[in-house]
Order: structure tokens, then C-alpha cells, then sequence
């Protein structure tokens, strides 16, 4: 059957392959996990002070130069986030404290901390109260039981001293049916990639299809230009 030649059948994969592969990152972009998730994220982490890790030092005015123990001074941006599929109530916080969720500043100290919300989300302030929890205490801010709807999310916004750029920060607590985890961000300094790792893969496999079909489209006209061998008949009438 003409049909089932070896171009054909290249090109029906390729085809099957660009629409398999259009719905994966349709289905990769929107997944969520069907259960109550807590997300985290640092999304900035910068020295106000000296820079420890480079050796030298900040040019401060102000209150950065003029505030006691600033020389140390590091200011992270946390953001804390319901990436599942269900929203979470205070009462999905497990924990027997007052607070919901601990985050943990490993080698530094809290020296203040603001809260920060998208327009939309203004009624989430009010749970950041001390009678409901919110403090913090040495290397601990305490967060409130804070309900939060599927996309809502807030940041802390945390001046800290006694420790570099790049301590470990963790954010911990219990949601029932559900977990606190630690999502990648990319850094104010950092360059993002152009494409995801499933974008290149995806990219990469159907290049291999197309290149594949042209190559086996090319084939046939390709060996029909080749010159054929001549070949000599045996003459006729010679004894």
C-alpha cells in the first residue's frame, strides 16, 4: 500500500507528535495538584550592609548607616502562596500554637518585618495581628492562620542582621490533606531562562521529526538524479 511508505508514516508521527505535544504544554502551564498546598518562595535576598561574601563593603546613608548593627544587615522578600486546587481555612492548620506557620531565618536575626498584599487581596491584613499570632523572636517570625483562597497569596518583607545572603530560610507548619513546600524563583539579579525544560524538550523532538521527514522526502529525488551505469550489450553479428 502507497499509503504506508516510510515518508508517510514520518509524517502522520510528526503531526501526532505536535498536537500530543501542544496539549502536554497546555496540561503543564494549568496543572494544579487536587489538594491544599502551601507555597514558598524568596524572591529576594540582598546585603544592605557589608557584603560578606565579596569582602567589601556598601556605601549606606541614612538610616541603613545611622541604625546600630546595619552593617550585617541583609533584607529577604518572602512569598507565600496557595498554589493547590482547594483554598485553605484557618482551620486547616494543624499546628497547636496560636500561629499557623514558622519561618525559619537559619544564622540570622529578625530585626522587623512588613506585610505586603496585591490590591485585591486587603482583607488578609487583618489576621496579621499579635492576638492572632503574628510575631517574632530571634531567628522566628510567626505567621497567623491566614485563609487563603486558590492564587491568593501575601510577602513578608523581613530586615534581618547577624548573618550572610544566602542562609538557608524555611517555612514550616501542617495543613491538613495537604503540605508546605518550597518553590524555585528566580532572583531581581538572576537572568530567567528563555524556554522550560519541557519547552526545549518538546522543541527538540519535533525539530528531530521534521528534519527526519525532509530528509525522507529528499531521499527519492535525490537517487533518481544519481547517473546509472552504463552497461555494454554484446554486439551482434561478431564471430
Amino acid at each position: 500500500m502507497d499509503w504506508l511508505s516510510a515518508e508517510n508514516i514520518v509524517a502522520v508521527a510528526t503531526a501526532v507528535l505536535g498536537v500530543a505535544a501542544s496539549a502536554v504544554m497546555v496540561w503543564y502551564e494549568r496543572r494544579v495538584p487536587r489538594r491544599k498546598r502551601i507555597g514558598y518562595r524568596v524572591q529576594m535576598d540582598n546585603p544592605i550592609g557589608d557584603d560578606i561574601r565579596l569582602g567589601r563593603v556598601s556605601p549606606r546613608l541614612g538610616l541603613f548607616d545611622e541604625d546600630p548593627g546595619m552593617s550585617d544587615a541583609t533584607l529577604v522578600l518572602l512569598r507565600i502562596e496557595n498554589d493547590g486546587s482547594l483554598g485553605i481555612a484557618r482551620d486547616d492548620y494543624t499546628g497547636p500554637e496560636l500561629h499557623g506557620l514558622t519561618a525559619v531565618f537559619t544564622d540570622r536575626t529578625v530585626r522587623g518585618v512588613s506585610v505586603t498584599q496585591p490590591s485585591d487581596a486587603d482583607h488578609l491584613m487583618d489576621h496579621f495581628t499579635p492576638s492572632r499570632g503574628f510575631g517574632y523572636d530571634g531567628n522566628v517570625i510567626r505567621i497567623p492562620r491566614v485563609p487563603l483562597n486558590r492564587g491568593d497569596y501575601f510577602k513578608l518583607l523581613v530586615l534581618l542582621t547577624g548573618g550572610d545572603v544566602g542562609c538557608p530560610i524555611r517555612l514550616t507548619g501542617g495543613i491538613s490533606e495537604g503540605e508546605v513546600h518550597t518553590n524555585s524563583a528566580v532572583l531581581p539579579d538572576d537572568k530567567p531562562p528563555l524556554f522550560s525544560r519541557a519547552a526545549r524538550t518538546i522543541t527538540v523532538l519535533l525539530t528531530v521529526g521534521v528534519v527526519t521527514l525532509a530528509g525522507l522526502n529528499g531521499l527519492p529525488r535525490w537517487c533518481s538524479r544519481r547517473p546509472r551505469e552504463k552497461t555494454c550489450a554484446p554486439a551482434e553479428g561478431r564471430s
